[in-house]
């Protein structure tokens, strides 16, 4: 019986999982990542793909983001995690790194359960950004993979489906990392002008 609480093994070949390299400790000047940041395949690794899985350091970030008492019941639906190459999703004018997709049942029963669902971490954003010399925190992907699993839900029949988020953003996001969005900083704002009750 698989380990439902780990990503779905590919059962009919093996899984190149794609990230780009660190081998330095300390940044190593213009066009190299701080230690630590995350990394995108490189565009040639998605030669006739337009998928890749993600590698391990993407891996553990999501199981660390997984592990919030919130998503105690996601634990037990398997999930894959892979690179998006050709979706750029926006969020109030804010790119947004990763989505989820819901397998339907039909796909479920044809990888006997292997597959609840995939996390999309959307490569053209990171690409943009490295073209920049501008790289992605964990952090801010950490933030991103939360509120895409958000939108997940488990029903009292125990199927997972979507649910839309209050106003744009997950209570529980903004409260784990901050306002990130602008209408919510302006929201923010706002409420800072209003008097401390008394």
């Amino acid at each position: 019986m698989p380990d439902k609480t780990q990503p779905a093994a590919d059962a009919g070949r093996a899984m190149q999982r794609v990230e780009g390299e660190q081998s330095e400790a300390f940044e190593g000047g213009a066009g190299k990542p701080p230690p630590g940041w995350i990394v995108p395949p490189i565009g040639e690794a998605f030669d006739n793909a337009t998928h890749l899985f993600a590698g391990p350091e993407v891996l553990q970030l999501v199981a660390r983001v997984l592990a919030f008492d919130e998503f105690r019941d996601l634990q037990a639906f398997p999930y894959e995690v892979v690179w998006r190459k050709k979706t750029k999703p926006l969020l109030g004018g804010v790119p947004v790194f990763a989505t989820v997709t819901v397998f339907d049942p039909l796909v479920r029963y044809l990888t006997e359960g292997k597959l609840g669902y995939a996390i999309n971490l959307h490569w053209a954003h990171f690409d943009e950004l490295r073209n920049e010399s501008s790289w992605v925190h964990p952090e801010t992907l950490a933030q991103h993979v939360h509120h895409a699993l958000m939108h997940l839900m488990v029903s009292e029949e125990l199927n997972l489906g979507r649910q839309q988020p209050p106003v744009q953003l997950f209570p529980e996001t903004v409260k784990r990392y901050g306002a990130f969005t602008p209408a919510i900083l302006r929201l923010k704002e706002q409420l800072a002008l209003w008097p401390d009750p008394v």
